[in-house]
């Protein structure tokens, strides 16, 4: 949500695919990202905008290293088998009514549907995507992901929707693990 602020007040650029990971958007409500939010405003942000380098801390980021990772010089790969994830669903418009919500988990949801908006106008694709393990149907997080895309009419794609009991694997029990991220990845780039 704090990335998604910055990029709304022009401190960070918006790319032309923003893909947002549905399941972090209710930890607002937690007060995560209070320390990136510092760190945006500091002047070490700003010179690192300057110089940028590549990180692999932020979830997609590290996704896209690890894809990076496991290529070789000719462009093979050297984990994985190269496929995606082995799921039926691909993005769409989800319609139907608000999940019903709390007076903060409805500001939210307007205030992430307003960014929305506002990024499209200015040329940015929006793809809301639910990255597995998921979030429990009616957790907060699911809750308020689906809300979003409702509310926003971006596109949704929940990408736990029919996948397989054990088609990834997690390096903790909650994160995905190489190869995992690589598959995810490989699902994306073509959507």
């Amino acid at each position: 949500m704090v990335t998604l602020r910055a990029i709304d007040r022009g401190e960070l650029p918006a790319a032309p695919l923003l893909i947002v990971e549905a399941n972090t958007l209710a930890f607002e409500l937690d007060g995560r990202g209070k320390e990136i939010g510092a760190a945006i405003d500091s002047p070490w942000f700003r010179l690192g905008m300057t110089v940028p380098n590549l990180g692999a801390t932020a979830r997609p980021t590290a996704f896209g290293y690890s894809l990076m990772l496991a290529a070789t010089s000719d462009g093979t790969m050297t984990m994985g088998d190269g496929s995606g994830l082995s799921i039926p669903s691909k993005p769409r418009i989800l319609t139907g009514s608000v999940p019903d919500l709390d007076l903060p988990s409805a500001a939210l949801v307007a205030e992430i549907s307003a960014i929305f908006h506002r990024l499209q106008e200015r040329g940015s694709d929006i793809l809301l995507v639910m990255l597995p393990p998921g979030a429990p149907e009616n957790s907060a997080q699911s809750r308020i992901a689906r809300a979003v895309a409702v509310e926003s009419g971006v596109r949704w794609w929940d990408l736990t929707d029919g996948l397989p009991d054990g088609a990834v694997g997690y390096s903790d029990g909650l994160h995905l693990d190489s190869p995992s991220a690589q598959k995810v990845l490989r699902t994306l780039i073509p959507e």
